[in-house]
């Protein structure tokens, strides 16, 4: 079965190609140049235009080179960027060269763009790389390796938390496994990475994961749910128009029919697939293709093609170093000799077939597997243990001050109270006093008065009256 792998590219928006012509012409060497060659050799590789990629690629290299020597001062945003300029060189001569199928070339130039992302900071160019070798060594057979660099780049990836990384590793890593045979780790990954990709809306990545769901019922024997997830998949890749993902889909749906004894519907869908990966160029996908379509002609007991179809795949296989590939074409081509009586050739494909799948899922590999995971999944539970007792700090810090600030307003609502307290006390005390001052001068004021009136009644008995006076006057 085929499975979808994640194939990051680093620049996220696409120009017309006529637009990019046009500005590229402009004869200022500044980084504006440097930028637009880029976006234009990302849209040259995406549209298949090999040569003329590496051609402008060479362009870029050439005038990042001399603009490094005009910008020497390293901490200008000038010279970043003539930095991560280099590490985009590599990075799309690798892409480039994994179009061509030109696998080692292409793991050297991603290993070579690294070192440029890391002076430059770019953290997230570092994880894509590391996730595109991954690829390559998956490619080439070498699980172990590629495992290695799934979960370097998956730790770059939620270090920086970037999502669709972050996605894209629990769909490579699935992958991995799936191969190992480890189908409900793989499908637990899988499941993992639709969930992201529905939450960031990525279709392209929710339709890998959809094939990918696929492939694992299949392996189940659960041909139904297989094909229900295999035509969701087509569904979002028709409307993406991914010509890839679309050969892909209908590779897999060609081997279910297979399965079920349908033969003239598994040739018509791996037919199409064959074509969309002509069109695309994608010679692995046809290695794989061309193996189905030999098991298919093998079960309808037309053996000259079902040999012709098998030999393809393995050509290309072994040209290519796709070990997996060799592994289903040894085993194919040995079933069908022994169908045909040849048993001698019989006997030394299978042995071709134990051979390879010896090296493909040793005990040893699967022991290292196992450790680099544990290990992968220990640093994860570190890392959520360290989160979590760092949030709980924050909320103990948070509670702290909130209760010393709590306790600041109670104490200060009380010594407030006992203020106002002391102050009424004070004033009462104050009141009382007055009063009774008034008292005393009041009754001090009675007895000046009393005093006064006794004095007056003294006086009057003693003097006599103005009649008495008038009297003896006259």
């Amino acid at each position: 079965m085929l499975l979808g792998m994640s194939t990051p590219l680093l620049f996220g928006q696409k120009t017309k190609l006529d637009s990019l012509y046009e500005k590229v012409k402009n004869p200022i060497l500044d980084t504006n140049k440097l930028k637009n060659i880029n976006a234009l050799t990302f849209e040259l590789i995406a549209k298949g235009q090999l040569d003329t990629a590496h051609y402008y690629l060479d362009i870029l290299f050439e005038y990042a080179t001399s603009l490094a020597k005009e910008n020497k001062e390293k901490e200008s945003p000038a010279y970043k960027y003539i930095i991560k300029t280099f590490g985009d060189f590599y990075n799309s001569s690798a892409r480039a060269y994994y179009y061509e199928s030109k696998y080692e070339d292409a793991k050297e130039y991603f290993t070579k763009a690294i070192p440029y992302y890391r002076q430059c900071g770019w953290t997230k160019g570092v994880g894509v790389c590391a996730q595109n070798i991954g690829n390559i060594y998956y490619f080439q057979g070498n699980y172990e390796k590629a495992l290695k660099h799934y979960l370097d780049a998956a730790k770059i990836f939620e270090a920086i938390n970037y999502s669709k990384g972050i996605a894209d590793m629990h769909n490579n890593i699935g992958s991995n496994y799936r191969i190992l045979g480890k189908l409900d780790i793989a499908l637990k990954h899988y499941q993992i990475a639709l969930k992201n990709y529905q939450e960031i809306k990525d279709l392209s990545g929710m339709g890998m994961s959809y094939m990918n769901i696929g492939v694992i019922h299949f392996d189940r024997k659960e041909m139904d749910p297989a094909l229900e997830n295999y035509q969701k998949s087509i569904k979002i890749k028709k409307e993406l128009d991914d010509k890839k993902g679309l050969a892909e889909s209908y590779a897999n749906i060609g081997s279910v029919y297979s399965i079920l004894h349908m033969h003239k519907e598994a040739l018509e869908n791996l037919f199409i697939s064959e074509k969309f990966y002509k069109d695309v160029n994608d010679k692995p996908g046809l290695a794989f293709c061309y193996n189905f379509i030999g098991e298919v002609y093998s079960e309808k007991k037309d053996y000259k093609n079902g040999i012709d179809y098998i030999n393809k795949a393995l050509t290309i296989a072994e040209e290519f170093g796709l070990k997996d590939i060799m592994r289903l074409a040894y085993k194919n081509l040995a079933a069908v000799y022994a169908f045909k009586s040849e048993y001698k050739l019989a006997y030394q494909f299978h042995q071709k077939y134990s051979d390879i799948k010896d090296t493909l899922y040793s005990q040893e590999s699967n022991k290292k597997f196992a450790e680099m995971n544990a290990s992968y999944e220990n640093d994860k539970k570190e890392k959520e243990i360290k989160l979590i007792k760092t949030e709980q700090d924050k909320e103990r810090a948070i509670s702290e001050q909130k209760d010393f600030v709590q306790k600041i307003i109670i104490w200060s609502v009380i010594i407030g109270l006992l203020l106002v307290l002391i102050f009424a006390a004070l004033i009462f005390r104050a009141l009382k006093q007055t009063k009774h001052q008034k008292n005393i001068i009041e009754a001090k004021q009675q007895e000046i008065l009393d005093s006064i009136y006794y004095a007056k009644r003294i006086q009057t008995s003693l003097l006599p009256s103005e009649k008495y006076i008038e009297k003896h006057i006259r």
